[in-house]
């Protein structure tokens, strides 16, 4: 019963909009705008840079908050992958927004970063500090930084689910953002 409701707490949580909700408060339609996203890089762009961070550490919160439920509660490894999917769901499929939503690429950011927390971190901190100002693409600096996780995480001799289920998350994140545009043309 604990784990099912853990994964139903983590996609609510997942689902919370702050693209949309920062954005609204600032009158901006966010569907609307740039990409029509509900995501902190359309945030960034269309909004504000400041409220684009914003929504950035506050989307990465709902798959850091997912898997850190998971560990208050004591739930083993394969659980906090499976938080962490649900969190991206919810970001993707937001219950709150008509079963509408971004990529979830900040939540799965999270997400790794409470399952793997010093690989995560080097990693993002990489991909943000060095490879977005140089690529100036969030996907390609993803990319990077999703390859130097594998790496460190080899590297310190994290195991296997610590390793590849952050990967899985963004592989998650890529199905979902290829998936979304054709199912919102039906």
């Amino acid at each position: 019963m604990g784990a099912a409701l853990a994964l139903v707490t983590a996609y609510l949580l997942g689902s919370v909009p702050f693209a949309y909700l920062v954005a609204r408060a600032r009158g901006v339609n966010i569907f609307a705008v740039g990409t029509g996203n509900p995501g902190a890089a359309n945030v960034f762009r269309m909004v504000s840079k400041p409220l684009g961070v914003l929504v950035f550490l506050l989307d990465m919160g709902k798959g850091l908050g997912a898997v850190g439920l998971g560990r208050a509660w004591g739930l083993g490894e394969g659980w906090l992958i499976a938080l962490g999917a649900m969190a991206i769901l919810g970001h993707g499929y937001s219950c709150f927004l008509g079963f509408r939503g971004g990529t979830g690429l900040a939540t799965a950011i999270g997400a790794g970063i409470g399952i793997s927390p010093l690989p995560g971190v080097l990693a993002l901190l990489s991909a943000v500090g060095v490879a977005l100002p140089l690529l100036r693409s969030t996907g390609h600096a993803a990319g990077l930084g999703i390859g130097l996780f594998l790496l460190l995480s080899l590297l310190l001799g994290r195991g296997w689910f610590t390793t590849l289920g952050p990967v899985v998350l963004f592989a998650l994140v890529l199905a979902q953002s290829r998936l979304a545009p054709r199912l919102a043309r039906r």
